[in-house]
């Protein structure tokens, strides 16, 4: 099973593998605005997925982040 990393904002949940082989937690910064790659966002509320890629999340926008 691959451990993940889960980020909660508002109704939607952004996931990123965090083994080395996918290499998808890329980095976070002093404001935690995070870097991942081949994210994917889950909307809770609507129950879909969709690829997003690599992408930026803002810091001041994650309510929270465990990793599973």
């Amino acid at each position: 099973m691959r451990e993940e990393l889960i980020v909660l904002m508002s109704n939607n949940i952004y996931t990123a593998g965090l083994q080395s082989g996918s290499s998808s937690f890329m980095g976070f910064d002093e404001y935690m605005n995070l870097v991942l790659d081949d994210a994917e966002e889950v909307n809770v509320k609507k129950k879909t997925r969709k690829s997003l890629g690599r992408i930026l999340l803002k810091g001041d926008n994650i309510t929270l982040m465990m990793n599973t």
